[in-house]
């Protein structure tokens, strides 16, 4: 089964769903990302990440391309269409694509890059935490 990907407004097998080699979250490593659990079919906090893509997009003047009633939507419908029960969504806003790499900021009417995607996490709620590393 081919999971189903949210890319810029369309809901796509994650097979047809390309980015450009030009965006600059691949060559730049300019992008926000933030990950919502799954569990038992339900978003965990969504209003906290919610509020933490905000906080992170506007430390790097990016534009978010949704707002949270959209990103309630779409993150819904990605668990729908994807029968996830127990999981995570992953998401990422980058710049986007200005055209050429250029080291100068992109024009502002540039628009941004958002893809989101499932992964089934069975169990996830009885993983065990994670030790904190040792100094």
């Amino acid at each position: 089964m081919t999971r189903t990907v949210y890319l810029n407004g369309e809901y796509l097998p994650e097979t047809e769903a390309k980015v450009s080699i030009f965006d600059r979250a691949f060559l730049m490593g300019d992008g926000v990302y933030e990950v919502v659990s799954v569990l038992d079919g339900k978003l965990l906090d969504f209003e906290g990440h919610m509020v933490r893509l905000q906080r992170s997009l506007d430390a790097l003047a990016m534009k978010n391309p949704l707002d949270d009633a959209a990103y309630l939507a779409a993150q819904r419908e990605l668990v729908a269409r994807n029968a996830i029960t127990d999981g995570l969504i992953y998401l990422q806003v980058s710049r986007g694509n200005p055209g050429d790499r250029d080291f100068a900021f992109p024009p502002a009417d540039t628009q941004p890059t958002l893809v989101m995607f499932t992964q089934s996490k069975p169990g996830l709620a009885d993983s065990p935490p994670r030790k904190p590393a040792s100094a």
